[in-house]
Formats: structure tokens, sequence, C-alpha cells
């Protein structure tokens, strides 16, 4: 998955699909049936919206969440913080100790961690020296990122939590990018068809194009009533 998508996207699913041997061309070949008259290529190179009783589209979803639920989401976490003991806050007292050595207490406490790569090569081996023997001496993996270790039950009860708490299926956020109903397939992409994109159903591109054929013949069918 791509780093951007990973940190900042929210194309998910259940297997990858590849961007080549003709599945852009397929979903380009809707995107024009449902907008005959558009000239712009390179606007429908991004998708088009459009819902009927057969199929959903629509293009990637730049903005926030307007169900409520990063606004939930972003409150359990204030509300619930990792336990003193936990190698997340052991790391937070060293990441403070190189903040307030560095004159970025300030920075830290506001964003809430501090980067060792402000550091110079010298002292970037010495704060990795320090995460290091930490995790030797919980008995924890090296090397560890920011979010790798939990050894509290903060972890454990987010996934709880998550488990009964989540976005509307129709936020935009979770909405697929491509929906073919009477199959429930649905595909999500990261910014544009199909970087980074991911399917809910394993298929052949023969059977995609079948279900692109089926979408368009409904648009004709609209057409007919």
């Amino acid at each position: 998955m791509e780093l951007g998508n990973i940190c900042f996207g929210h194309s998910r699913g259940n297997y990858l699909m590849l961007r080549s041997s003709g599945w852009e061309l397929e979903l380009y070949r809707l995107f024009k049936a449902i907008e005959p008259n558009n000239k712009d290529d390179f606007g429908l190179s991004y998708g088009v919206r459009f819902e009927n009783e057969t199929f959903f589209t629509t293009p990637y979803f730049w903005g926030d969440c307007n169900c409520g639920f990063d606004k939930k989401d972003y409150k359990w976490f204030e509300d619930n913080k990792h336990r003193d003991y936990c190698y997340q806050n052991k790391k937070k007292e060293i990441e403070k100790e190189w903040a307030i050595q560095t004159g970025k207490l300030e920075e830290f406490e506001k964003d809430g961690y501090f980067s060792e790569y402000s550091l110079s090569d010298k002292d970037q081996k010495l704060f990795n020296n320090q995460i290091k023997q930490l995790c030797k001496e919980m008995k924890l993996t090296y090397p560890s990122g920011c979010g790798v270790h939990c050894t509290c039950d903060h972890d454990k009860n987010y996934e709880k939590w998550r488990e009964i708490n989540n976005h509307d299926p129709r936020c935009p956020i979770v909405m697929p990018n491509f929906w073919y109903k009477p199959m429930d397939v649905t595909i999500m992409w990261y910014k544009y068809p199909l970087r980074d994109s991911y399917i809910s159903h394993q298929i052949t591109l023969k059977e995609f194009k079948k279900i692109i054929n089926k979408c368009i013949e409904s648009l004709k069918n609209e057409k007919q009533k």
C-alpha cells in the first residue's frame, strides 16, 4: 500500500487491483457512457458521480468524514491513554528529553511526538540507541515505529470499540468509488482509477468487462423508460 494512502487516503479492500491490463479502460468506457457529451478526457479520467439501481460510481473523495465518526474516534483517543508502564509512554519520555535538549519542547507538547530526523546524524544514533535499549529491556523487537508496540490494554480496547463503532455506510470516507450492486462488487482507489486500488471480490478482466457492459446497459434501459 502506498505511504500516502496509508497516512491520508482511504482506499481499502480485500484484494489489490492492478492498474494495467485493461481495467482502467473499462472504467473509462463506463465514464464516457455516463457523460457522452463530456469532452474533458482529463476530467473523465478521474471518474464521474452517478448512481442507479444497478451501480454507483464516484471520483476519489478529498474531503473529511461528514458522518461524525472521526470526531468520536478522536474523542476516544483523548479519553483513553496508554498506561504509564506502556512502551508508548516510555518512548515518549525519551522523546521529551530530546525535545528539551533541542529546544523543541513546545513543539513536542503541541504535536505529541518528537522526530529524530530533526537531529544531527550523531544525535540520531544516540536517540536510536536509547530506543533500541528500551526495546531490549521490554523484550520487544527493534526497530520500532511510533505505533508498533503497545504493552498495555490500550490497543486491544480500541479494537473492541471499533467492532461496534464505525463510519456511516454512506459516509464518503468509506463509500466505494465503484459498486456493482447485483454482485456487491466494490472498488476503492487512491486519488484516481486505479491507483493503489482494492476490490472486494477476485474477478477476471473478462468478468469485469461483463459487469461494465451490464452497467452501460442499465443506462440505456433508463433512457428508454
